[in-house]
């Protein structure tokens, strides 16, 4: 975003938020609907406590999501900032953070299925 022209920052910035938008959406309901299945069909106390987490760590990515990262987006759609360009990055990583602990659960689950 930094490397944009701010000529053209707004087209862009208004074309990126309407594409990852497509992109993100559907796998972020699957990933939903997929834990509350999960959780429909496994019951144990130790899958409760990993569910349990799985739904924390959704909230937390959701809630990053709608309350962090949209209104900066929001925001560079009136113009470029670089500012708001630094914190879009560096709140990111609370989603990639939170993202890699839910694919780390889901290779435990993956493990425990399997064995």
């Amino acid at each position: 975003m930094h490397s944009v022209d701010d000529a053209r920052f707004v087209e862009f910035e208004q074309s990126h938020t309407e594409r990852i938008g497509q992109i993100v959406a559907p796998p972020m309901l699957m990933e939903a609907l997929s834990l509350a299945a999960l959780c429909a069909v496994q019951s144990g106390w130790a899958e409760r406590g990993w569910q349990s987490l799985g739904w924390l760590l959704l909230v937390i990515i959701w809630g990053s999501t709608f309350f962090v990262q949209v209104p900066i987006h929001n925001a560079l759609v009136r113009g470029k900032d670089a500012s708001l360009i630094d914190r879009l990055v560096h709140t990111n990583w609370i989603r990639t953070v939170a993202w890699t602990m839910r694919g780390a659960i889901a290779l435990i689950y993956v493990h425990c299925a399997m064995f």
